[in-house]
This record gives structure tokens, sequence and C-alpha cells, in this order.
């Protein structure tokens, strides 16, 4: 401002520096608006995830979990969030000591069932039946996805799950029920995937 204060007349320089204020003005108004929305629709996100009932999650293509909402965390994993991030189920499973009663045998068939989606690079849909301490077996109907970069390098998985049964006897009957098909493949004796 210095260098214009020489340059300029007096009524030129304080013009100048009048409008430098209010475009400086209008430009930290504009940026806080944008901040309160980005941070509004970030609040908005992150409740919305954890207050969903479904469970939620996202891996890398190692099968780390960069993301688990709280359904998935406190119900399933029965693990804190911090607890879960960054780590493979396998990982997650190492830290339940063998009497630990809170072992959730879902860790080992979501593991298989984002392997078979990672492998495959397609969205499945799996029917998987486990028990976590505490529950009647349950039967989950999830949905994953691959998810890709810009430049179609995959990335990892984008998971959606939920409770359908209290229990279920006959995991290839219930499949045949809900999806009117014949076309299920068994990955394991509690997953199937629904072609």
């Amino acid at each position: 401002m210095n260098f214009l204060k020489c340059l300029l007349p007096q009524s030129a320089y304080h013009k100048a520096a009048e409008q430098l204020l209010k475009t400086i003005q209008e430009n930290t108004e504009k940026a806080r608006i944008e901040y309160r929305r980005f941070t509004n629709t970030h609040d908005l996100m992150t409740s919305t995830l954890n207050e969903a009932g479904s469970f939620i999650w996202r891996k890398d293509q190692a099968g780390r979990y960069l993301l688990a909402n709280r359904a998935m965390c406190h119900s399933l994993l029965d693990r804190d969030s911090l607890d879960v991030l960054g780590k493979t189920d396998e990982e997650i499973l190492a830290g339940y000591s063998g009497d630990d009663q809170n072992y959730s045998s879902f860790l080992e068939t979501m593991s298989i069932a984002d392997r078979q989606t990672l492998r495959t690079r397609k969205r499945s849909t799996f029917l998987e039946l486990g028990k976590v301490h505490g529950y009647p077996p349950m039967l989950i109907h999830s949905v994953r996805t691959p998810v890709y970069d810009q430049d179609y390098q995959l990335h990892g998985i984008i998971g959606v799950g939920s409770v359908i049964a209290d229990c279920c006897d006959d995991l290839h009957a219930m499949a045949r029920t809900m999806f009117g098909t014949d076309k299920i493949i068994e990955l394991h004796p509690n997953i199937i995937i629904v072609q």
C-alpha cells in the first residue's frame, strides 16, 4: 500500500484502500459462508452415518477400515470406532482372547464377502449368518460395491448392511424366498452371494 501511496494522489489512494478493504471483507464473508456450509454438511453427513440403523463401512484394498459407523462398531463388531479404523477384520479378530464372550462371528464372514467384492470388482449382494455375544443368531443382508478413483483405479469397497432376521435355519431357502431366484452361490457355510 505504501507503494500506491507514493504513486497516487491522496483521494485516489484512500479510494483504492477502501475498495481493497471492501473486497477483503466480501471475500472473508463468502469464505465464512462456505465454511459454515461445509461444516454443516460435514456434521449432517457424520450424524446421518452414525445415527443410521444400518451398518455402513468402507475399506481400502488391503481390507483396512477407513470408515465404520456407530451401528457397525457397537452392534456388529462390539468395538469402539477408534479401535476399528486402520485395522482389518483379522486384526480385530486377533484382539479377542480365546475366552472373550464378545466375539463376533461376523468378522470372519465380512472379511470373506469383502474380499469377494474386491476380487470380482462387481457390486454384490450377500446374506450373512452370524452371532454377536448376547444376541440370537442374526441374518444380515448386505450390499458391497467397489470404489474407484477418477483414473478407474480400485481403492477398496463400500458396504451397507442391516439385520433382516434374528434367526435363520436355512440360509438357501431364505435367499430363494427373498430374492426369488436360485442364482445363489455359497461362499462359506454362513455366506451366500446372490447373482
